[in-house]
Parts: structure tokens; sequence; C-alpha cells
């Protein structure tokens, strides 16, 4: 089985990706488990991540985060078709389950869904404030908070398009969930049915709930999206909750 994970940046995609690649679902060739999250190690397939950069026009120099916030506009060239090609035949010699996360893919999911193989989707959000805290730096200023808000609403936006409009199984999950309790950590053994590494660290989260920023920012709206912060994470908080209880978890080819 290959699983695509999906997610904001700074909520939860490289928890999930080490979750899953610790628990034998390959999620890349090799990754240097002695660097921090902070110094770089974000258990990231880089051929994914380049495709995704070459969809949006962009390059690896001076890549930074907030700059990509729109879908890229396709149709895209057979090299790019051949090179996602290329990848899901070299991952699937490595292991009989893999998967990638990129959180571009928020933004590029629905190439990609034309050229994969059967696959899940493993969705993970986090509240709009906690995310604006990882960019806030030394210091902080509306600019910066709108190209947050901006980011954030259209990659979860990615994410609700993707369940929508996709085919393939999903799992819709919240970090604090995640991070505060087992029966999120249980959904997610259950839609991969396998027993999880469980690799979680109090100390990792450090962007809690309550924090002031928090109920401001799901009324700041993406100027350039006309997307509400607040009415997605409602959205999306909608998705899981019908997902849960619900028999998601074998291993059998999706239909």
């Amino acid at each position: 089985m290959i699983y695509v994970v999906l997610g904001m940046h700074k909520s939860g995609t490289t928890l999930v990706s080490q979750t899953l690649h610790r628990s034998g679902i390959s999620m890349g060739p090799e990754f240097d488990e002695q660097i921090s999250y902070d110094a770089g190690n974000q258990w990231e397939r880089r051929e994914s991540w380049l495709i995704n950069l070459e969809m949006l026009g962009a390059k690896e120099a001076g890549y930074y985060s907030l700059d990509f916030w729109r879908p890229p506009v396709g149709p895209f060239s057979e090299s790019t078709s051949q090179k996602i090609r290329k990848l899901c035949q070299s991952a699937a010699l490595e292991a009989e389950d893999w998967g990638f996360k990129d959180p571009l893919n928020c933004l590029t999911y629905s190439h990609w869904a034309n050229l994969l193989p059967p696959h899940r989707i493993i969705a993970i959000y986090r509240d709009p404030g906690e995310v604006m805290q990882h960019y806030r730096g030394r210091g902080w200023d509306f600019r910066r908070a709108w190209r947050v808000v901006r980011a954030w609403s259209a990659y979860n936006q990615g994410i609700l398009d993707a369940i929508d409009r996709s085919k393939s199984p999903t799992l819709c999950l919240r970090y604090d969930a995640m991070m505060n309790g087992e029966a999120e950590l249980d959904r997610l053994r259950d839609f991969v049915d396998r027993d999880l590494v469980d690799v979680r660290k109090a100390s990792s989260y450090r962007a809690r709930a309550g924090h002031p920023l928090s109920t401001p920012v799901g009324q700041i709206r993406g100027a350039l999206t006309g997307a509400n912060a607040g009415q997605i994470l409602l959205a999306l908080n909608a998705q899981r909750r019908a997902q849960l209880g619900s028999l998601q978890g074998t291993r059998s080819t999706p239909q």
C-alpha cells in the first residue's frame, strides 16, 4: 500500500511520517536520525519535494514555505509525469508498503492522484494559531501573520479538496489530539492495519492551544484566496468527527 501524508507545514506531517517509517512503512530511502527536526530532518522523500517544486515553477535555492499558497496550473510536461512514475517504481523496491510526505502535496495532490497507483491519504491538521507561533521568530508583524494564515488556508483547503474529490480511503487526524492521548494514534494504527512505534515526545509540542493568537487568527482572511481559516478549521473538524468510529482499517486494495 502507498500512503500519501498531507498537511500544512508545522502541523504534524513529520510526526506521522516518522511514525510510519519506524513502523515499517518506508517513507524514504534514507534518513539521518541523528539530525534533529529543527536542523532540517523532516522525514521527507526528497524526490517528491523536487517534483513539487518543479510543478510550482520554483527553485530549491531560496525555498521558503510561505511563498507557496496557490495550486500549480497544468498541464505538466511528460518529463514531470515520468519523474512521478519513476519515483513510484523505485519506492516500490524499498518495501511492500511505502509512502511520502511533503506539505506542498496539499497544493499539488490532484496532479499526483492521476498518476499514483492505488493509495491512501493520511491528512493531519492543526489549529492555525498554533502554526502561527512557529513562524513568529524574533518578532512579529501583521504582514507575516497574514502570510501564515493565507498559506494555512490554502494548504488546508487543499486537504478538504483531496478528501472531497479523491476516491482513495482517507484518514483525517488532528495534531493536538495526536499529542494528548492514545485515541488518535489508535485510529492511525487501525488505518494502516499494523502496530505502530510511538515516536511522540511531549517536548516537541511547543505551541499550545489557548495562545492569544488562536482566537483572532480565525477571522483573518487570506485576501488572495478568499478563504476563512475559521471556516476551514470547522470543516476539518467535521470531516474528522465523521470518521470517528468508522471501520477503515484494512490493508486491502482501495476501491
